[in-house]
């Protein structure tokens, strides 16, 4: 990761900590990219009904840009760019959280 994807920013820190351990470098560019869309450089209030209330209305027939770059991230987003679902499974199997829940017929 370049020294500008190390940035953490406070709206996300927990997902970009857990996405820097999986190594999904592209999903954490993605990520990092909402954020500063959504928060810029001023963080976000703590309480997540406080954050949705900045949010200008949108029932226009002309989407902001703000909307179109979270349209065009979230599209990024979806095409899995670091087989996300792949790398949380492995991780939760090298973990051992898999185990306690597989179901096994052998006796």
């Amino acid at each position: 990761m370049s020294a500008e994807r190390t940035v953490i920013r406070p709206a996300c820190k927990q997902v970009q900590l857990g996405l820097m351990k999986l190594q999904a470098d592209k999903t954490f560019d993605l990520l990092q990219q909402a954020s500063l869309v959504i928060f810029d450089d001023v963080p976000p209030p703590p309480d997540r009904w406080d954050a949705m209330k900045q949010y200008p209305d949108v029932s226009t027939t002309e989407k902001p840009e703000w909307c179109l770059q979270l349209n065009a991230l979230d599209h990024a987003y979806w095409e899995n760019p670091d087989g996300l679902n792949e790398r949380l499974v492995a991780f939760a199997e090298q973990q051992g959280l898999i185990q306690p829940f597989s179901t096994s017929n052998e006796q």
